[in-house]
């Protein structure tokens, strides 16, 4: 970001700010908590998840400030609250992506077995406990434990400096993977790269920004997350290849291979349209 683009999108009381930020972002998962009879099981779910991922992007934001233990006990009750949400989601993401994949084979022999094993695969490999709906009061007691913790972090002193060199940190570690992602872009790779997009726009709107990149970083996300996508569902047909006939793999694998294709050239498109104008900035963590 330039001089003139830290005046647009930096806040310019910052700790009032961030403080703020934090308490919206509690706040609108309590909302979830509250709505989630409206909003149904899997969507209250899909937006608790989403609150724990800002929240950990805004402590990148705030790095530079906070010490390691400090930003750590917060940092692991984000990643425990996200992680008892998670039951359940790769067989559905598995089975979302199939329906995706089939398109207008949706009807056919070979999709209808897939889904039914992938169906089966995921009833055997999810226990009596994770199939159960979420204990909601422990939750909301998780929620409570996060909110404490953000408001005793020590934000005295934060500038405007802070945040600008938080989210240029972001900024870089997207640019080194989108580099290698244009030398090889393995599910590793591609994995990592999509944390750090995910990480830069939900930072972006933690500062209010709206410029064309904030735009790109938003697609850009989607593009890698589909791709995630496709990765774990290949990977689960991979492990437990022998319960699938071998002509319905085949069937899937092309359809795979098409959308795989495209959605990496759209992301490599985004890539240089954020990452390919600006030279790496300095400094941070």
């Amino acid at each position: 970001m330039g001089k003139q683009e830290d005046r647009r999108s930096l806040p310019m009381k910052p700790k009032k700010s961030m403080r703020a930020r934090g308490e919206e972002l509690v706040n609108e998962a309590r909302e979830c908590l509250q709505d989630r009879d409206r909003l149904g099981e899997k969507e209250s779910i899909h937006r608790l998840r989403v609150a724990t991922k800002r929240m950990r992007a805004l402590l990148r934001l705030l790095g530079s400030r906070l010490g390691a233990e400090e930003y750590a006990g917060l940092d692991t009750l984000c990643r425990r609250l996200a992680r008892d949400l998670a039951s359940n989601r790769d067989s559905d993401v598995a089975l979302d992506t199939l329906e995706l994949l089939a398109a207008d084979g949706a009807g056919s022999l070979s999709c209808l077995r897939l889904r039914e094993a992938l169906m089966r695969d995921g009833d055997r490999t999810c226990s009596p406990a994770e199939l159960q709906t979420p204990d909601w009061q422990v939750i909301a007691q998780k929620l409570d434990s996060i909110d404490l913790c953000y408001r005793q972090l020590p934000l005295k002193g934060l500038h405007r400096g802070d945040l600008r060199n938080g989210f240029e940190r972001g900024c870089r570690r997207g640019r080194k993977l989108w580099r290698q992602t244009r030398k090889k872009a393995d599910m590793e790779t591609l994995h990592e790269w999509r944390k750090a997009v995910k990480t830069s726009y939900y930072q972006s709107q933690l500062l209010r920004r709206s410029d064309n990149r904030a735009d790109a970083l938003k697609c850009l996300g989607s593009c890698l997350g589909d791709l995630h996508d496709l990765d774990m569902l290949e990977q689960r047909l991979l492990e437990r290849r022998r319960w699938f006939w071998q002509e319905d793999l085949q069937w899937l694998e092309s359809r795979l291979s098409l959308r795989r294709r495209d959605l990496l050239e759209r992301a490599r498109a985004y890539g240089r349209q954020i990452y390919g104008k600006s030279a790496p900035g300095k400094g941070g963590r």
